[in-house]
């Protein structure tokens, strides 16, 4: 079956964060996360953090909460959860989830990855943050060719050499053109572009 994925676009990401949870457990082998809502007192969440259900002596309730259109989970004492909306399912501990936001969506965080180890999030997250860091590169230029090329990360770069050409149509004065990849072992290659298509490359339409 061919899928036509032609309307598909990449997300834009603005930034990443890591955000302790709240495991909740359903019927069978099931099971969603929550953010934890700040107003959690630690007292309560810490001594069963690894704990999955709570234990019979512990009096105490599993609520959900809304701030600003999110939903979230809190640890409560029974007596203060009269009222409150109960979460459907059990408690399963403290988890975390690597979310990514993107621009214009600050409430509407999109989740990347969930994990039960707070080093493998904030792991994934420091690498996902990488990727949203402009790449710094450095072109030497020598006799009018390009002699080194320096990244502190691999990136593709496009060296414009102009090159006069008296032949050249003035409304279609042309340029050299050389597409590097350092890190793909490639050998540059030059080509004769028109200059109002360059933007082209850089965004993927031409």
């Amino acid at each position: 079956m061919t899928i036509n994925d032609s309307h598909i676009r990449p997300m834009k990401f603005t930034s990443f964060a890591v955000e302790r949870c709240i495991r909740v457990l359903v019927d069978g082998n099931g099971h969603f996360i929550l953010p934890i809502d700040s107003r959690q007192v630690e007292s309560i969440l810490e001594p069963i953090a690894a704990d999955i259900g709570f234990g019979p002596d512990f009096d105490y309730s599993l609520i959900q909460t809304q701030i600003d259109g999110q939903t979230f989970a809190m640890v409560v004492e029974a007596d203060r959860a009269q009222g409150a909306l109960y979460v459907n399912g059990d408690y399963g501990g403290v988890w975390w989830r690597v979310v990514g936001y993107k621009d214009g969506f600050s409430n509407d965080p999109f989740v990347l990855a969930t994990t039960d180890c707070q080093d493998s999030a904030q792991c994934t997250c420091m690498s996902l943050q990488r990727l949203l860091e402009p790449a710094r590169v450095a072109v030497r230029v020598l006799d009018g060719a390009h002699s080194e090329i320096v990244s502190n990360r691999p990136a593709e770069v496009l060296v414009l050499i102009e090159s006069g050409d008296d032949c050249a149509d003035d409304e279609e004065s042309q340029s050299e053109l050389d597409s590097v990849s350092p890190w793909a072992g490639l050998k540059p290659e030059a080509a004769m572009v028109v200059p109002e298509k360059i933007q082209g490359l850089w965004d993927g339409t031409w």
